[in-house]
C-alpha cells in the first residue's frame, strides 16, 4: 500500500494522525478506499457519504473478508528459510494473477502454504515451471467461481432488493448479513463438488495402472473403454 495514501487519508481525518500501525479491519479499509480511488472514484465523496450514514463499509468486518495472518518476517527471508529464490515466490503470486509482493514486505500465512504445496510437488520431482501453470488453473477457476457468485447475487437478488427501495447503505449491510449465512455452506459445496470429482478422475487415471499391468503380465489386453460413470458420482 503506498505511503503517499495512507498519508492522505490522515490528511483526511478517515485515520488518526498517531497512527503507527494499522489493525486488520484498518487495513481492509485503506486498501478498500485505494482500489476505488485507483478505479476512478473520488476520495473525499466517499468519506463524505460514510460520514453521513449513505455509504456503508460494515462488509469489511464480515468473516469472508478476513485476510490471512502476517508472518513475522519478510518474503525475502521466507525465501531464505526454504532455500528457494524470492523470484519463485514472486512468480507463485503471479500465477495466482496478483501483484508479485517485494522482497521486503511482510509475508502471510497463505504464502507459507503455497509454498508447501510447491515443495512437496518439487520433492516428488514435479517441475516448478509445471506447477506454476497448475496453480495458474485453480485461481483462473477459482475466480471465476467467484465472479459467477457475484453475478448472481447482483443480479438475481440485489437488483430485487434495490427496487424495492433499498438505498446503498441497506444493501451492503443486507449482503453483509447475507454473506455470513452462505458463505460457509457454499464453500463445503464446493469442496464437496471438488473432491467427488477429482474421486472419479483419480479412479480413471488408476485404470492406467491396471492396463499397464495387465499388459506387462500378458494376461488381459487393454480394456476398449473405461467404466462409465454411475449416477452417486455426478
Amino acid at each position: 500500500m503506498p505511503e503517499s495514501f495512507v498519508r492522505q487519508l490522515i490528511a483526511a481525518g478517515a485515520l488518526p494522525a498517531e497512527v503507527t500501525r494499522l489493525g486488520p479491519r484498518a487495513v481492509r479499509r485503506v486498501r478498500l478506499l485505494h482500489t476505488w480511488t485507483a478505479a476512478g472514484l473520488s476520495l473525499q465523496p466517499i468519506l463524505a457519504l460514510v460520514d453521513r450514514g449513505a455509504l456503508s463499509l460494515a462488509f469489511l468486518d464480515a468473516p469472508v473478508m478476513a485476510t490471512p495472518e502476517r508472518l513475522d518476517r519478510s518474503y525475502q527471508q521466507l525465501a531464505a528459510e526454504r532455500g528457494i529464490p524470492v523470484s519463485f515466490v514472486q512468480a507463485l503470486h503471479q500465477s495466482l494473477g496478483f501483484a508479485p509482493p517485494q522482497p521486503d514486505d511482510r509475508a502471510g500465512e497463505d504464502d507459507r502454504t503455497l509454498l508447501e504445496v510447491a515443495e512437496t510437488f518439487r520433492g516428488a520431482g514435479g517441475q516448478d515451471e509445471a506447477t506454476l501453470r497448475l496453480l495458474a488453473v485453480y485461481a483462473d477457476s477459482l475466480r471465476r467461481i467467484a465472479k459467477a457468485e457475484a453475478d448472481y447475487y447482483e443480479t438475481n437478488i440485489e437488483q430485487r432488493l434495490r427496487a424495492t427501495g433499498l438505498d446503498e447503505r441497506r444493501l451492503i449491510e443486507f449482503g453483509t448479513r447475507f454473506g455470513d449465512r452462505i458463505i460457509g455452506p457454499l464453500e463445503r459445496a464446493i469442496f464437496m463438488i471438488y473432491r467427488r470429482h477429482r474421486e472419479h478422475i483419480w479412479t480413471e487415471h488408476a485404470i492406467n495402472h491396471v492396463e499397464e499391468a495387465l499388459q506387462g503380465s500378458g494376461l488381459e489386453e487393454r480394456v476398449p473403454r473405461p467404466p462409465r460413470r454411475s449416477a452417486s458420482s455426478t
